[in-house]
């Protein structure tokens, strides 16, 4: 099982403002969600954790990797840089009451210029991400970012593309399913 989870909570999030690539940590009431979610939650059959490599979710796959320790070891933990969240550009550091929510939070594939990461150039880091992922590993937690679980579930077409992930909300998905909605992505991309 690959269980995808968005990282805890940051001041940014409290204060509705688009980290998007800058590094902002985890804040510490982000801390004690992330701890109170582990002691509450079964530890899955992870073999490994992934990570984006930005400070918010690296801090969460730390706490994870500890709470959900295997024996005296902990989870080991591998950061990919695919899974870094999307570009925002210059509406990086604003709030999201500024900017027109439908577009950010429902439809955020119609996001694009000012220096925000075209879409399909992040549904294409997702597919690289995925492919690797599920290539190398059976069981894992991969700790990723809001916007790029939305292209995840665009590319899955699951219907989660256009949802608001809280923090720490979480998605889980077999290899075997992972893999087959892969080819799937592939066939409708040759096809276009």
């Amino acid at each position: 099982m690959l269980t995808f989870l968005r990282h805890g909570q940051t001041v940014w999030n409290r204060e509705g403002r688009i980290q998007g690539t800058l590094d902002i940590p985890l804040s510490e009431t982000g801390r004690r969600y992330v701890e109170q979610f582990v002691a509450q939650h079964p530890c899955p059959a992870a073999q490994l954790i992934w990570t984006s490599p930005l400070a918010r979710a690296r801090a969460t796959a730390a706490i994870i990797a500890r709470g959900w320790a295997k024996g005296h070891a902990k989870l080991p933990i591998r950061e990919l840089d695919l899974l870094t969240e999307r570009h925002y550009g210059n509406y990086q550091g604003q709030r999201l009451t500024d900017l027109p929510k439908k577009v950010l939070v429902e439809r955020e594939e119609l996001l694009q210029g000012d220096g925000v990461e075209p879409w399909h150039r992040v549904k294409s880091r997702v597919v690289e991400a995925l492919r690797m992922i599920a290539a190398e590993t059976d069981e894992a937690i991969v700790v990723v970012h809001g916007g790029w679980l939305k292209a995840m579930h665009a590319l899955l077409q699951t219907g989660l593309e256009h949802e608001n992930a809280d923090n720490l909300s979480c998605f889980s998905l077999a290899r075997s399913t992972l893999v087959l909605a892969l080819q799937e992505v592939h066939l409708r991309e040759a096809s276009s």
